[in-house]
């Protein structure tokens, strides 16, 4: 029994870091640069981990069925992309993605272009990926089985906390900036024309203020905001788009350097 968990442990993560390179292999040709795409900050995407382990567990049964693996399959993943999905927003009130301009999507969470793809990976998965791996896992010692399942979920957790700290640095940060920006307007709304003259170094100092929160980003948060720039703030959407404009304007910078 212990043996079996230990090997499924590493089958997510195997499926995790295969998600990973898929993923960033077609977001960096779309880009045409290399994008480090994914929540985390290293090599792994857990969400196509835990998609195979659904799709493994659900469809064995459908072994042998290619159509119907497709079908149920494209299902499975699709509604395990829109509770992912949904679950961000409400944890962290960002949409990381979002499928709004794409033909047949439920609430820019998932499209059926991705529904189809997810669909063909199960069916590769069920005939080639997944005997492949499991030959070889399954032959491991279960002392070396436990060793690396344990080092790597140590890993895992580290970089989970790493994330969740950097992707509540990016809210507070466009929180500041939003509530600086408002500061700021109503600053220049209230004041009379003859105060404007007198206020004129605590204006500068305010635009100078929001000037520097847009670019004092860590560089964690430059690589989250990097690998999607499609993230919208449900918040502080303007805050937000400020803050991807600067951090963009400071990687063209730092390149031309």
């Amino acid at each position: 029994m212990w043996s079996v968990i230990v090997c499924w442990v590493l089958f997510f993560f195997c499926y995790s870091v295969l998600g990973w390179m898929c993923e960033t292999v077609y977001c960096s040709v779309g880009a045409k640069k290399f994008v480090n795409r994914g929540f985390l900050n290293g090599p792994i995407c857990p969400v196509y981990g835990f998609g195979a382990l659904l799709v493994i567990s659900v469809l064995r049964p459908l072994h042998g069925n290619p159509l119907l693996i497709f079908v149920v399959g494209a299902v499975v993943t699709s509604a395990l992309e829109y509770v992912t999905g949904w679950l961000l927003e409400t944890i962290f009130h960002m949409k990381l993605w979002d499928y709004s301009k794409r033909k047949l999507n439920l609430h820019g969470r998932v499209c059926l272009r991705n529904s189809v793809m997810f669909g063909l990976l199960c069916v590769v998965l069920d005939l080639w990926i997944h005997p492949f791996f499991a030959r070889y896992i399954e032959a491991l010692p279960t002392l070396w089985l436990g060793l690396l399942g344990g080092f790597l979920c140590g890993v895992l957790f580290s970089d989970c906390l790493v994330t969740v700290y950097t992707f509540l640095r990016v809210n507070g940060h466009i929180q500041k900036m939003q509530a600086a920006a408002e500061s700021f307007h109503s600053a220049m709304k209230t004041m009379r024309e003859e105060q404007r003259a007198q206020a004129a170094t605590a204006i500068a100092e305010l635009r100078t203020q929001l000037e520097r929160m847009q670019t004092d980003t860590h560089i964690l948060e430059r690589r989250v905001l990097r690998a999607f720039p499609q993230m919208r703030s449900k918040r502080y959407p303007e805050a937000m788009e400020k803050l991807k404009d600067a951090v963009h304007s400071y990687v063209r910078n730092k390149r031309k350097k």
